[in-house]
């Protein structure tokens, strides 16, 4: 009986490290980095150097900046995506967490709400520039989304992992 018992216990042993290892591998992937051409697709600078090209018709600055809307709104998609997983690591890491709860928490809220407002202006500003009105700026997003990603790596830095691993 012993002998299955320690063949079992082991595989799960490994299971739980594996687990580990693919969260730190997944925060370490995690970046803002991989939104920097998002900052630049809807840019107003290249739209009025554009204009200044000869060939260059309305209709095709038009649809440059339809094709680079929906880009962006790609890209936009996969940054809620990515934050919406980084509250739900944060959130476990917290819950498991015996120190900073409350703080950690507070953190967590704040983020959350600032970051759904910013999404809904957000949208209210691609709409407008659809329209040819105003310009588009996820800057503030992208260093929430980075500073909330930091805090991940922190809690999860100081837990160790090991609220993974149980």
């Amino acid at each position: 009986m012993g002998i299955i018992t320690a063949a079992t216990a082991e595989p799960e042993r490994s299971s739980s490290e594996r687990r580990s290892a693919a969260l730190a591998e997944w925060i370490d992937v995690l970046s803002g980095e991989h939104y920097r051409p998002m900052l630049r697709l809807l840019n107003e600078d290249d739209w009025r150097f554009l204009r200044g090209q000869p060939g260059f018709t309305p209709e095709m600055i038009a649809n440059l900046r339809t094709q680079r809307r929906r880009l962006f709104l790609g890209y936009l998609r996969r940054l809620d995506s990515d934050f919406q997983r980084v509250c739900l690591a944060l959130e476990i890491t917290r819950s498991r967490s015996p120190e900073n709860r409350s703080s950690l928490a507070w953190v967590l809220l704040r983020s959350q709400c600032t970051f759904a407002c910013g999404l809904v202006l957000l949208r209210l500003r691609l709409w407008l520039h659809a329209q040819g009105v105003g310009s588009v700026n996820v800057a503030g997003l992208v260093k929430l989304f980075n500073e909330l990603r930091q805090k991940l790596c922190a809690a999860a830095a100081a837990a160790e992992l090991a609220p993974f691993t149980q």
